[in-house]
């Protein structure tokens, strides 16, 4: 088990690196006959449990979000009024690279705490996947 626990050796910061599926897997190769439920208890005895992260650390919010949204409003009701067809083009999320938060789920003693708002200063890098939409057939969809 000691090969697929991670985290800082000198504390309780754990986590272990393979799902309960996998583990019985390498058991049950090692000659172990357990299923997974049986890995899942043995865990919970280690006191480790499913934990995602946890938003503690929070600052201030960005003073032009509003505004920029109720521009972006503003233009889009602009080019429909005139018949205009309207497309974004954006880069969906930016994928911040650093302390924040994301959805998965580790067999882990603790939650890490993570940052409470993903701010662009707070990033290590930042990756940008970006896509086109067409606004019209998005609200003939799932209007």
């Amino acid at each position: 088990m000691e090969d697929e626990v991670a985290g800082d050796p000198m504390s309780e910061h754990k986590w272990v690196r393979r799902s309960l599926r996998r583990l019985n897997q390498m058991l049950n190769g090692r000659g172990f006959i357990v299923s997974h439920m049986t890995v899942r208890r043995l865990l919970r005895e280690l006191k480790y449990g499913l934990k995602s992260n946890n938003k503690r650390f929070t600052g201030p919010p960005h003073p032009e979000r509003d505004r920029q949204m109720r521009y972006i409003r503003q233009v889009v009701k602009l080019f429909r009024a005139k018949g205009h067809p309207v497309i974004s083009v954006d880069t969906k999320k930016k994928e911040l690279i650093g302390n924040f938060y994301n959805a998965g789920r580790v067999w882990r003693r603790e939650a890490d705490p993570v940052n409470a708002h993903d701010f662009l200063q707070d990033a290590l890098v930042r990756a940008v996947p970006y896509g086109i939409y067409d606004l019209c057939w998005c609200f003939r969809r799932y209007v």
